[in-house]
């Protein structure tokens, strides 16, 4: 049992962020990002495994802010969720990699 399930590593730092589930738009923050996914801390709302994030904006400062959308993998009622990026194209993995490589 145990080892490491990622395929990307992931960076342990904190991003603010909004994304819009099933029961409309929240703040929230990221605490863990990589070019495949993220932990959003959400004490208050934890959408269900299986169901599709959208919008998901990741603010940079002067730079236009990422908008991601994902699947829920993992949630945890009063902590928070993890979610799968769907459609990361090249360009948004670039700049997934940028924000990560300059935090």
């Amino acid at each position: 049992m145990g080892g490491e399930r990622r395929a990307h590593s992931r960076r342990r730092r904190y991003f603010d962020c909004s994304w819009v589930g099933q029961w409309g738009s929240t703040k929230s923050r990221i605490s863990d990002l990589s070019v495949s996914g993220c932990y959003i801390e959400s004490r208050f709302t934890a959408p269900a495994v299986g169901e599709e994030v959208s919008n998901i904006t990741i603010p940079l400062g002067a730079e236009s802010p990422l908008v991601l959308h994902g699947t829920v993998v993992r949630a945890t009622r009063g902590i928070g969720f993890a979610v799968r990026f769907t459609d990361v194209d090249a360009e948004m993995r670039h700049r997934l990699e940028g924000a990560l490589a300059s935090r």
